[in-house]
C-alpha cells in the first residue's frame, strides 16, 4: 500500500505550535486520571469537564492533535457508561469519537490506530452490522501499519482486533506475532507530553493474557516478569499474577 505522506499531518509539528497550551500537558494522563476519578465517584462530571475544555480548544485552534484527544476521551467516556450499565449511552459516546476521526482530514497514523481502537470497542453495539464493521477496521489497522511502520499503536490495535475476532471468522492468527512486534518498539520514539504513548503495557497484558489462554506457561511468566518491570504499578498487569502461581 503507497501512502503519500505529504497528505499526513505530523504530530511533533503540531506539538510544537501547541506548547502555550497547558491544557495538552501530560494530556493522556490526564484523561486516564479523570477516568478513574469517574469511576470511584460513580459521577462522569471530570471527564465532562475535561471534554469541555478540549472543546474550547479545537474552537480556537482547529488542530488535529486536539480533536485526537477528544475522540481518545470519549474511549474513556464510552467505557465509564458501559461499566455503569447504560449501554445506550456508552454507543453514542464511541460514535462521536468515531464520526470525529473518519470525518478528520490528512490522519497520520495515530489517528488511524486511535479510530482502529475505537471501532474494535464499538463493534459490541452494533450486532448484525458488526460483521460488516470488522472488514473496515481491519483495513484501518494495516493504514496505521503502512503509513509508520515503526509506531507501537499500529501493532497494537492490529493484534487487538484479531484477538477479539472469533476464530471461526479467521480470528487469532496474527495476534502473537502482532504483540511481540508492538512490545518490542518504543512507547515514543522521542518523548513528549503533548503526544500519545499507550499501547505498550496493553500489549503486554494482552501477550500474557494470550499465552495463559494457550496454557504456555514460560512464556505467560516470562513476558509477566518483564511486563512488571517496566509497569510496576500497572493494575491490569498485576491482577494477571494470581493466575500464574504455581504454573
Amino acid at each position: 500500500m503507497r501512502i503519500d505522506n505529504s497528505k499526513v499531518v505530523s504530530y511533533e509539528l503540531q506539538a510544537e505550535e501547541v506548547k502555550s497550551d497547558t491544557l495538552l500537558v501530560g494530556i493522556q494522563k490526564k484523561i486516564q486520571n479523570s477516568f478513574v476519578q469517574c469511576i470511584m465517584s460513580k459521577d462522569h462530571n471530570s471527564l465532562s469537564k475535561l471534554s469541555g475544555e478540549l472543546e474550547e480548544l479545537n474552537k480556537v485552534k482547529k488542530q488535529n492533535i486536539i480533536l485526537y484527544w477528544r475522540s481518545y476521551l470519549q474511549f474513556y467516556l464510552s467505557i465509564y457508561h458501559l461499566e455503569n450499565g447504560d449501554k445506550k449511552r456508552s454507543e453514542q459516546e464511541i460514535d462521536k469519537g468515531i464520526d470525529w476521526l473518519d470525518e478528520m482530514k490528512k490522519k497520520n497514523s495515530e489517528d488511524y490506530a486511535l479510530l482502529t481502537m475505537l471501532q474494535s470497542f464499538g463493534m459490541q453495539f452494533k450486532g448484525m452490522k458488526a460483521m460488516f464493521i470488522s472488514g473496515t477496521i481491519k483495513k484501518n489497522a494495516k493504514q496505521t501499519i503502512a503509513i509508520d511502520s515503526t509506531n507501537l499503536r499500529a501493532y497494537y490495535v492490529y493484534a487487538s482486533n484479531d484477538y477479539h475476532t472469533p476464530e471461526k471468522y479467521g480470528g487469532g492468527k496474527e495476534t502473537e506475532e502482532y504483540l511481540l512486534k508492538a512490545i518490542s518498539l518504543p512507547a515514543q520514539k522521542m518523548k513528549n507530553d503533548y503526544l500519545p504513548s499507550w499501547g505498550k503495557e496493553e500489549s503486554y497484558e494482552m501477550l500474557i493474557k494470550l499465552y495463559i489462554k494457550k496454557e504456555k506457561w514460560d512464556l505467560a511468566k516470562k513476558y509477566f516478569q518483564e511486563a512488571i518491570k517496566e509497569y510496576p504499578d500497572s493494575y491490569s498487569i498485576n491482577q494477571l499474577a494470581s493466575k500464574l502461581v504455581g504454573k
